[in-house]
Parts: structure tokens; C-alpha cells; sequence
């Protein structure tokens, strides 16, 4: 396991503040120009029941907001250094941690890499500062129905809610403009089979909460300072 200190982590979390001050998240769909770009499926489950209300506009279920999300990068790059093919997981409780872990697949230029680019890509841990990146195995596994993924500190199993018809329940055009990221407006409803966390620090468990699994196509410029 490899592991940022903690002036790398600072300076991550400061990368977020910063983005979401200047609104560059919001940027447009991946492409080889912008400074930054990630192409790719983004997996979320949360403590909020089915379906989550953050989603609507409204409050989390349990007051708070934790979970742990799955990024698997199709392709993508931060400045020069590309990240196609790569795979992070980020645990968080929203406004207050997050924790992130990248597939020990990744160079350690693609681990700074993907630390960067995952909070530009996905604004709401801006919400909260980042604790930890660390270089980790990452498990994934799906079937049809199902999806699994873990790393050694979270563990996520998800199944697929099927509706009256018998085809899965996809949600479309929520109204919750850039939360966490216009590509969630349209995403396939999951439910939480497992969700859980132990750290050191945090440590949390859910069955049967929200889960989804969308599209994520993002890009932008580079943060003051990393150009």
C-alpha cells in the first residue's frame, strides 16, 4: 500500500475548494484539449434509503450523508499523464471526510493523477476535506444484477431494482442541476446489499440504502498553480 502524507492531502483538498470557488467543475464532456478529462461509469451507495432525496432536493435520510462511490475511468488524463483503464474508490461522509483509494494498477504519476482529477470530476467532495489517497487493491465484480466492489478498508455490494415490468428502474432528468454532477440526473437505480466502512478513524455500515450507477464525462482546466 502506498500512501500520501499529509501535505499532499492538504494541498488535494485545497485543490477542491478552490475548484468549487471558481465554478470550473462545470465543465463540458471529456475531450484531448481540455487540460483535464475523465470519460467513464461512476458507482454510488449512501446512507439515504431508496431513492435518495438528495437527489430530489431534498435532505439525506439520516441527516448526515455516507457511502462509498466506484470510479472506473474509460479514458481520461490530468495535464500530460493519462488514466485510461484506471479504477479509485472514494468512502466519505459528505462535509466532513472523504477517503480515496486508486487501483494499485496505477504508476505513481496516475495515483497523483487520479487524486487530482476526482475532485474536479466530482464536485461534492468539495463538500468535505480528504483525509487520505492511497494505492490499494480494488476488487470489482458484476453480473446483470449485480455489483461489487471493495478495497481494503470499504466493501460495497449492490443489486439492481427491477420495476413492475421486470426491467431495471432508470432515472432520468432530476432536478437537482449539478449534484453531484449533471450525468447523475440520468442513472440506473441499485440497492445497497452491503455498504461498509473501518478505518482507523470512521467507521460505518448499511444494508438495503441507496445506490445508483451513471455515466460520468467530464472535463476543465487545471487549477491555478498545477498548469
Amino acid at each position: 500500500m502506498r500512501s500520501w502524507g499529509l501535505r499532499s492531502v492538504v494541498v488535494v483538498a485545497g485543490l477542491v475548494t478552490v475548484v468549487v470557488g471558481m465554478g470550473a467543475f462545470a465543465a463540458g464532456s471529456a475531450t484531448t484539449e481540455s487540460e483535464w478529462a475523465l470519460k467513464g461509469s461512476w458507482s454510488d451507495t449512501c446512507s439515504c434509503k431508496v431513492s435518495c432525496p438528495c437527489l430530489f432536493g431534498s435532505g439525506p435520510t439520516e441527516a448526515f450523508c455516507e457511502g462509498s462511490s466506484l470510479l472506473e475511468v474509460e479514458e481520461g488524463h490530468y495535464g500530460g499523464v493519462e488514466i485510461d483503464g484506471l479504477t479509485a474508490m472514494v468512502t466519505y461522509r459528505v462535509g466532513k471526510w472523504a477517503r480515496i483509494y486508486v487501483a494499485d494498477t496505477a504508476t505513481p504519476e496516475q495515483a497523483d493523477a487520479m487524486a487530482s482529477v476526482i475532485p474536479l470530476a466530482v464536485p461534492f467532495l468539495g463538500m468535505g476535506p480528504i483525509e487520505t489517497v492511497e494505492v490499494v487493491p480494488i476488487s470489482v465484480e458484476r453480473t446483470e444484477t449485480m455489483l461489487k466492489f471493495a478495497a481494503p478498508e470499504s466493501t460495497v455490494e449492490l443489486e439492481i431494482v427491477m420495476g413492475a415490468n421486470g426491467e431495471p428502474i432508470r432515472i432520468a432528468n432530476l432536478p437537482v442541476k449539478g449534484l453531484p454532477f449533471p450525468e447523475v440526473h440520468d442513472h440506473t437505480q441499485y440497492r445497497s446489499v452491503l455498504s461498509k466502512h473501518d478505518s482507523e478513524a470512521h467507521h460505518f455500515e448499511w444494508s438495503g440504502r441507496n445506490g445508483f450507477v451513471s455515466k460520468v464525462d467530464r472535463a476543465g482546466d487545471l487549477p491555478s498553480g498545477d498548469s
